[in-house]
């Protein structure tokens, strides 16, 4: 089976890559998300944690890998962030990379944590 085929095969899943920028309105610095690329990927969750304050969730999260192909034109970083849509275009769920890590010329993971 080629190597195309079989990334085909494991990665069924689709996120649009974010980029941060920072904009300037009325003399104040505002971080935005600009889009830079769509990629197919594969989503595994790995875990996931609470923090309560007084017997109250505050803070949930849970983490996750997205592995993709390598690419050399737009390499994702940390600070970025994979928003998973919806069939109505909703984003549906944000991840936020924390870490990334390239395997070889051909993938990379990245180490991400969602708020829930």
């Amino acid at each position: 089976m080629s190597s195309t085929r079989q990334h085909r095969k494991r990665y069924r899943d689709r996120v649009t890559l974010q980029e941060p920028t920072d904009t300037n309105s009325f003399g104040e610095i505002t971080q935005t998300w600009v889009d830079a690329q769509p990629v197919v990927c594969k989503i595994t969750g790995t875990g996931g944690g609470e923090r309560l304050k007084g017997g109250t969730v505050v803070d949930a999260t849970t983490t996750s890998i997205i592995e993709m192909r390598y690419r050399h034109d737009n390499m994702p970083g940390p600070k970025w962030r994979a928003v998973q849509y919806d069939s109505t275009g909703t984003a549906a769920r944000t991840f936020n990379v924390d870490r990334v890590q390239r395997l070889n010329e051909k993938e990379i993971r990245l180490f991400c944590t969602e708020d829930v």
